[in-house]
């Protein structure tokens, strides 16, 4: 988990952009992170059991402690500038703590969310995040909500637009460098990467093409066209 965190972490003091128009960050990676950490089931289907909840019935069944424990995190931050880094069944668990903060008429403008490989929908990622950051001129900027159009916990789970087969699930649940486990600047063996970066680990291929974002409403790839419910990019009437 501590890997995947600062795997995901942006690279902050030289920005520009890849030749798909996503970022490429060159600088260095933060130097602290505050990593949460849950507890995870015994058994892979238990463990499905509790992500299902977290994702579709926490809202309305009662949250859970992880819920409870992240909104309390954030609540402390006040409106200090934070960054909320979330992947895989953390965005579910980021999403239910932004629902927490927002019934409790709680905001936060200088809040920047990321939440990349998550089981849960775009428009609702945003839509909670949003209500945190009180719509305010930078709220669009501020949510990043990311994922590999070929990732089985975004798209199979989440719902988002893609296409997944079964050895993509396979390699999910067999691998350490899964798609789903390559977000961020990569590691050893992935076969496609969330930011480019010339320092990536060796062996780690530069390639973000399948990358597709929820921004402004819409789902697009790394070049900011629209795409379609099969992740394919929606090529313009003529």
């Amino acid at each position: 988990a501590a890997q995947l965190a600062l795997q995901n972490a942006e690279r902050k003091d030289v920005e520009g952009t890849d030749p798909n128009g996503a970022p490429l960050f060159e600088g260095n990676k933060p130097t602290t992170i505050y990593l949460m950490h849950y507890e995870p089931a015994n058994n892979f289907i238990s463990e499905l059991m509790v992500g299902a909840y977290e994702t579709s019935m926490a809202k309305t069944l009662g949250y859970t402690n992880q819920d409870k424990a992240y909104a309390e995190a954030l609540a402390a931050r006040d409106a200090a500038a934070t960054v909320s880094q979330l992947h895989s069944r953390g965005g579910p668990v980021g999403m239910n703590a932004y629902n927490i903060l927002s019934d409790q008429g709680k905001s936060n403008p200088n809040l920047i969310t990321k939440a990349d490989g998550a089981p849960v929908g775009g428009k609702e990622f945003t839509d909670a995040a949003e209500r945190v950051i009180k719509g305010t001129a930078l709220s669009q900027q501020n949510i990043d909500f990311s994922y590999f159009a070929n990732d089985p916990v975004s798209v199979g789970i989440g719902g988002n637009p893609g296409v997944i087969t079964l050895k993509d699930l396979w390699n999910v649940l067999s691998t350490i460098n899964s798609m789903h486990s390559c977000y961020g600047t990569g590691q050893t063996g992935c076969r496609q990467v969330q930011v480019l970066s010339p320092n990536a680990p060796e062996g780690a291929v530069q390639d973000n093409s399948t990358l597709i974002f929820y921004r402004n409403g819409r789902y697009e790839n790394a070049k900011q066209q629209p795409v379609d419910a099969r992740g394919r990019l929606i090529e313009p009437q003529q």
